[in-house]
């Protein structure tokens, strides 16, 4: 065992040259190293290892009692304490004339952030987007499967309603009271609501403006136009387009046809039909009704 000791320290001695030759080695063991190191009658391994090692200026000292305070607190940073699923909610309704919006933004563990950006197409006040943007929220939690949560909210009023601080003294804010209350009930085991300021509420109050300010058929989906372009675009491979391939006649992307081309300038009508009713002429559909209409004349 000290002799598997000794090698050891030649080792990190070899590895760790510059640092064992310009400082002061500390070699904390309960091992008599040092004293075989300096006997004479070792074997020629050991003699060749003491050698070496002598170059530097180790000391070597005992490891010395463990404290049992030590001992515990080891013990304690090895236990796992599992931490709280601790979610929190960032809400913001507003209502202009632009419509009505809510910016909802859901963070949790792990840097998990789910954003949500959400467009009402009926009138309400500023107070029931406020409940909206809540019920919103307290929907999406319920669909990432939270059950503690801190919704947090700049709105004193909406804030007062449901911490019971203030009387909800219009009916429609007080249905929306219960309605809050009885989802939060049966869903959520422990949810908390808060006040901040609107310095602190940014992100969502930018995703309701987002929300109110996106025009009516500006955000559609580019997937049908870009199916178009590579079905219209001809293939290396065969200097033809996908929809040449199959119909037998070239076709146009639509951002062609409003804008001047050399394609457009040189489209001819006849000539572009020509092949296509040749082509239905020769299909198998055709031959067959011309074979049927010739029998039921004979």
């Amino acid at each position: 065992m000290v002799e598997r000791l000794a090698l050891s320290l030649v080792h990190a001695a070899r590895r760790l040259h510059p640092y064992f030759q310009n400082h002061s080695i500390t070699v904390k063991t309960d091992y008599p190293i040092q004293k075989i190191l300096q006997k004479l009658d070792l074997a020629r391994r050991m003699s060749s290892w003491a050698v070496e090692m002598s170059e530097f200026n180790i000391r070597y000292e005992p490891h010395g009692p463990i404290k049992a305070q030590c001992l515990l607190d080891f013990i304690n940073d090895l236990q796992h304490t599992p931490t709280e699923d601790q979610w929190t909610l960032h809400e913001d309704g507003s209502s202009n004339l632009k419509g009505v919006s809510a910016g909802i933004v859901l963070e949790g563990a792990n840097d998990i952030l789910i954003e949500k950006s959400l467009h009402f197409v009926f009138k309400t006040s500023n107070n029931q987007a406020e409940y909206e943007a809540i019920l919103a929220g307290l929907s999406l939690a319920r669909e990432v499967g939270v059950k503690t949560l801190t919704c947090k909210t700049d709105s004193k009023l909406t804030v007062g309603h449901l911490n019971d601080e203030f009387q909800i003294k219009d009916p429609i804010l007080l249905q929306y009271y219960h309605l809050v209350r009885t989802f939060i009930q049966s869903v959520f085991e422990r949810v908390r609501i808060e006040r901040i300021p609107r310095t602190d509420n940014i992100r969502a109050d930018i995703l309701s403006k987002l929300a109110s300010t996106k025009l009516k058929g500006r955000h559609r989906s580019m997937l049908p136009q870009t199916l178009w372009a590579y079905r219209c675009t001809p293939q290396s491979t065969t200097n033809e387009s996908p929809f040449s391939l199959v119909y037998g006649v070239d076709a146009m992307i639509p951002i062609e046809i409003g804008e001047p081309s050399l394609r457009r300038e040189l489209y001819d009508p006849t000539h572009n039909h020509r092949p296509r009713t040749k082509t239905q002429r020769e299909s198998p559909d055709t031959k067959l009704s011309g074979q049927t209409k010739s029998c039921q004349e004979i």
